[in-house]
């Protein structure tokens, strides 16, 4: 048998979570009534190793759920464009996602945190548009979606001096996705991923300044692909009366 103290490096948590969702909207516009309740049993497992050197690795299994949003439910079609006309979907369901973590993490002066996963969801929800014969193209949501998603992620937060602090986090995976949209089979897989950086340094009389920058690759789609995003933003602040004041100043996305 492991001695005690072999047992006090391992750590094995499981459960289950029980969720009730109950979605009552009433869209006056397309006089469309949306009434949906379901109950979700949600498993959980995790095995810890720790070591001595204030690190661990982490096994773990879980179920994740993805609801559909309002705006996806909601049935107003959009014409603002009348040759590209855009609507949800008030039968959309709910999506399980299996997800399996391997992490590692450290904490010391800082923190690193590394991981890989893999998921698969069956039903999963897609943004769709088809080209109708009148040559206007309709965009809405269905439920068609298999995917299965290999990804890797990792946060390091770390405080280079007193003044200086530097968090680094980030995501990358490759998703295959498949479905049946009016009767044609679609495909499509490939990279996706995001990349955020944040620092704060404090300057001479308690002066703060803060950097945030971020990076969103297209994402991957049944049909094709999403946009990229970049942002930026860029501030100064400085605490007044015993800190009960703030006063900053900020530039986004210059």
């Amino acid at each position: 048998f492991p001695s005690h103290d072999t047992l006090d490096k391992w750590g094995i948590r499981a459960g289950v979570r029980i969720e009730k969702t109950s979605v009552d909207a009433n869209f006056e516009t397309t006089a469309t009534k949306v009434k949906q309740e379901y109950t979700n049993v949600i498993p959980s497992i995790s095995v810890q190793r720790k070591f001595k050197d204030m690190s661990s690795v982490n096994l773990g299994y879980t179920q994740r759920i993805e609801r559909p949003s309002i705006w996806e439910l909601n049935p107003f079609v959009n014409q603002t464009n009348p040759r590209f006309i855009s609507y949800g979907n008030p039968n959309l369901k709910a999506v399980l996602t299996n997800n399996f973590e391997l992490g590692y993490s450290t904490f010391k002066k800082g923190s690193i945190n590394v991981g890989a996963s893999y998921s698969f969801a069956n039903n999963t929800i897609q943004n769709v548009t088809s080209l109708g014969a009148d040559t206007i193209s309709r965009d809405t949501y269905e439920n068609i979606g298999s995917d299965k998603k290999l990804g890797l992620n990792m946060n390091v937060s770390y405080p280079f001096s007193k003044k200086l602090n530097v968090n680094v986090n980030g995501m990358l995976s490759y998703i295959w996705i498949k479905g049946t949209y009016n009767t044609q089979f679609f495909s499509n897989e490939g990279f996706q991923g995001n990349l955020f950086a944040f620092a704060s340094y404090t300057l001479p009389k308690e002066f703060r300044t803060r950097v945030n920058v971020g990076y969103t690759s297209p994402w991957i789609q049944l049909q094709g692909q999403s946009n990229n995003f970049i942002y930026s933003s860029f501030s100064v602040s400085k605490d007044f009366l015993d800190k009960k004041l703030t006063v900053s100043a900020q530039i986004s996305n210059p």
